[in-house]
């Protein structure tokens, strides 16, 4: 529940056993001190991992579902996994409520995927095999070195000793000695791209890197022989994905804190000065979905300014008189028209702002 439990109450739904690679729909609900549902609010959800990724999803941006009735979701994929097999992950979800802001957090674990349903027959007994692997990065760009991390794994148990209907259920040995190892790397298409030899890790990993030429997707099988039974895993037992995706154009921009001068006529025909009036230029900034946006803040007025934009949770702080910049990096994740705007209310004695703080707004276009 919340921390505030007077007022809003986050719960988040059984996340279940989360594998590498794989997409799971987190769920969470919002109800208030006295359990009614809350709905059409606009929650951030933002997934850390142990390694240091960091994901945000915001409803703003089409990417936390409402279902109506208090409850809601938002698909995730973990690919930050490394060498271990299980990493530390927190879910977080943030909500605003009558003006109040509310927020919980959640620990969750993410362990490696592989195909726990290998029973092969040898010589009249059969056996039960895993291999698991992970990928570091597990989302690679072309010309990224990823390493490969494979674990095959031996049941103790074998013939009706088995548990054929749950696989997982059986106690598994790590495998350090086998012979005939090879990673072979194909297309999705099937067509061969690299055959690697991998070394072993120690604690039952064996290791392997590989450097994708384009981007696409791709199948990687761990290939051996388990020299207890002569038993030779093919290609059909293990083929995992990995996805070398493109890295997003880079849309490099600049906005400033504008001023001008609002002129106007006096007694006698002459004209003075009456005001100042301030905005951001442009006050339109264009990008494509999918463009990985770098944006130059700049304040050259004589009171500080920040901006915010919402969608995609930038927030400058505030920026110094003068010659305050910052510089902010997002993915234009999900088109349409974003508002952005000074976040600072206007106090003169702080040197904060100006009156006309409600009009220093402006908009990102993001576009298919």
């Amino acid at each position: 529940s919340s921390l505030d439990k007077r007022a809003v109450n986050i719960e988040l739904g059984s996340v279940g056993h989360w594998h590498f690679t794989r997409s799971k729909t987190l769920n969470f609900s919002v109800s208030d001190a006295g359990g009614k549902a809350i709905s059409g609010l606009k929650p951030t959800v933002t997934v850390r991992s142990h390694a240091g990724g960091v994901d945000t999803y915001r409803a703003e941006a089409g990417q936390v579902v409402d279902n109506g009735d208090g409850s809601y979701s938002v698909d995730h994929t973990a690919i930050d996994l490394g060498s271990g097999y299980s990493s530390a992950y927190s879910i977080a979800v943030s909500v605003e409520h009558e003006g109040e802001k509310f927020f919980d957090a959640w620990p969750a674990e993410v362990v490696r995927d592989g195909n726990e349903r290998i029973m092969p027959t040898i010589g009249g007994t059969k056996y039960a095999y895993q291999v698991r692997y992970a990928w570091d990065p597990g989302n690679a760009a072309p010309g990224d070195e990823v390493t490969m991390y494979l674990e095959p794994r031996r049941a103790i148990q074998t013939g009706d000793q088995l548990n054929t209907e749950q696989p997982w259920r059986n106690t598994f040995n790590n495998l350090p000695g086998l012979t005939g190892l090879s990673v072979v790397v194909e297309t999705a298409a099937g067509s061969p791209v690299a055959t690697l030899t991998p070394t072993y890790n120690g604690l039952g990993i064996y290791r392997a890197t590989w450097t994708p030429p384009a981007a696409g997707d791709y199948g990687v099988s761990f290939l051996f022989t388990d020299p207890f039974n002569g038993f030779a895993i093919g290609r059909a037992e293990t083929s995992y994905p990995l996805a070398a995706m493109a890295k997003p154009p880079e849309q490099r921009l600049t906005v400033l804190m504008g001023e001008g001068e609002i002129i106007g006529e006096v007694n006698g025909g002459g004209e003075r000065v009456l005001g100042e009036f301030h905005r951001w230029e442009p006050a339109t900034l264009t990008v494509r979905q999918g463009d990985r946006v770098v944006l130059e803040v700049k304040n050259p007025r004589k009171h500080a300014h920040s901006l915010i934009l919402p969608a995609f949770g930038i927030d400058t702080g505030p920026l110094a008189p003068r010659n305050g910049s910052k510089t902010v990096e997002f993915v234009a994740t999900a088109p349409g028209v974003f508002r952005f705007q000074c976040d600072l209310a206007f106090s003169e004695a702080a040197e904060r702002c100006d009156p006309d703080h409600a009009r220093m707004v402006g908009y990102l276009v993001v576009i298919k």
